[in-house]
């Protein structure tokens, strides 16, 4: 009997904490607490789920959680600012959505100028050093922003962009340690200056689409980690000068620009911890899918910081090619921090999805994170629209289908049974990831 009380209470416990589970929204803004000035790229903590948020550039952030509780602990932090704690609960019953965080006062009693500048080779070597120590070297996952678009003679021809999720899976495979999928799509890309650029399918034709760009500014970042100023092996190629010495809050900078033949750019690095804050290229070799070349364009990359480990905030590339000129950008939304597995068995399915997603478009999600649209959203609506469709309605037109048309054209060995299955399963697999935020 007392078996089957105790069995019966644990019942009752966890049909109330199954209940109390829901999907909530977190939205604000974080400012500071005397001037009222809004604070960009403040993070924001959900400690029992373990993942992360920043601030836009006007310091306000949009968080959807599923299976959330009440009483999970949300902190907001900034640099040189006291930080925030209260649950969620708590939160959500304030009178507005405005968090105001107080700077921290520091009293000096003096202050010494010195124009001694640092040994830039030794300081760019310890750099790397921590850098390359302190980054996630196992799997993890966030959930993100992909968009690119492009021209042709100074007109649009494309415009795609998903959110969904960013997988770092490790180096399972050489140049794909970085995965995209999208969960919510949308695309307009079948213009014919665009699909000239289609690849040849397994049956040797040319295929209906060009193939989805969703990790190309993520790999770009492996590039400067690799064979840029952050890496230990590279970095003695490069030579390195001291633009400025700076503060933000309190906290030293140093602006230091770099050059390697074509490539020149510029890094933002934390004084007194070598943390990269960003990087800059204003010039470096990025491939063309237009002449199957590299052409000189930029890049930009934002980190963030979370328990001193770095991940990528935002990325953006952009570079022309003849008559082309072409952009592809990638923005953090929520960042996991602990630790998440991704196997051999689900690995290689996804690897070939995101070559050829499946396009699903869902318009009431976009507002769930706030995401801004393309400064020049307008000019693309009326370029990329026809006689025929929308912008809006070609979204809705290429929603349930997969990329390309033709996509069991790159079945591998023409085994296009295997080829779906496997498909299907990285469908699936997505859908699970959902429950991880």
């Amino acid at each position: 009997m007392n078996r089957i009380v105790f069995l019966s209470i644990l019942l009752i416990v966890n049909i109330i904490q199954l209940q109390a589970q829901q999907a909530i929204q977190l939205r604000g803004t974080v400012t500071d607490d005397q001037t009222g000035e809004p604070l960009p790229y403040a993070q924001i903590v959900i400690k029992n789920k373990q993942v992360a948020a920043v601030t836009d550039h006007n310091g306000q952030f949009s968080l959807p959680l599923n299976e959330a509780l009440p009483d999970d602990y949300m902190s907001v932090s900034f640099m040189g600012y006291d930080s925030y704690a209260c649950s969620i609960s708590g939160y959500l019953n304030q009178k507005d959505a405005v968090i105001r965080l107080k700077p921290i006062v520091i009293h000096l009693n003096e202050v010494r100028i010195s124009a001694k500048k640092p040994d830039l080779l030794e300081f760019m070597k310890q750099t790397a050093r921590v850098y390359q120590k302190s980054k996630r070297k196992t799997p993890h996952i966030a959930k993100g922003h992909y968009r690119e678009k492009a021209k042709i003679d100074n007109r649009y021809v494309m415009f795609a962009e998903s959110i969904g999720y960013a997988i770092y899976s490790g180096h399972k495979a050489p140049n794909n340690e970085y995965l995209f999928f999208g969960e919510n799509t949308r695309k307009s890309d079948s213009k014919i200056g665009w699909t000239q650029f289609s690849a040849i399918g397994m049956d040797g034709t040319k295929l209906s689409d060009v193939r989805s760009n969703s990790t190309k500014a993520l790999d770009e970042v492996m590039a400067a980690e690799n064979y840029g100023p952050l890496s230990e092996k590279n970095r003695q190629n490069f030579s390195f000068h001291l633009d400025s010495t700076y503060y933000v809050n309190l906290d030293k900078r140093y602006s230091i620009s770099f050059t390697k033949g074509i490539i020149k750019g510029s890094i933002q690095i934390l004084a007194n911890s070598y943390q990269v804050v960003s990087i800059q290229y204003f010039s470096k070799p990025i491939y063309s899918m237009r002449s199957k070349k590299k052409v000189t364009g930029d890049l930009n990359i934002w980190f963030i910081y979370l328990n001193n480990t770095p991940f990528i905030n935002q990325v953006s590339c952009h570079f022309r090619d003849d008559n082309l000129e072409y952009w592809n950008e990638y923005h953090l939304l929520i960042q996991k921090t602990d630790n998440f597995t991704c196997n051999h068995n689900e690995y290689w399915p996804l690897l070939w999805y995101g070559i050829t997603p499946f396009v699903d478009y869902q318009p009431q999600s976009w507002d769930l994170y706030n995401i801004p649209l393309d400064r020049e959203y307008s000019v693309i609506c009326e370029q990329l629209s026809t006689s025929a469709k929308t912008l809006e309605e070609q979204f809705i037109d290429h929603s349930g289908k997969w990329w390309f048309n033709d996509y069991l054209n790159l079945a591998p060995d023409k085994n296009l049974k295997s080829f779906t299955d496997e498909m299907d399963l990285a469908r699936k697999y997505i859908t699970r990831l959902k429950r991880i935020f």
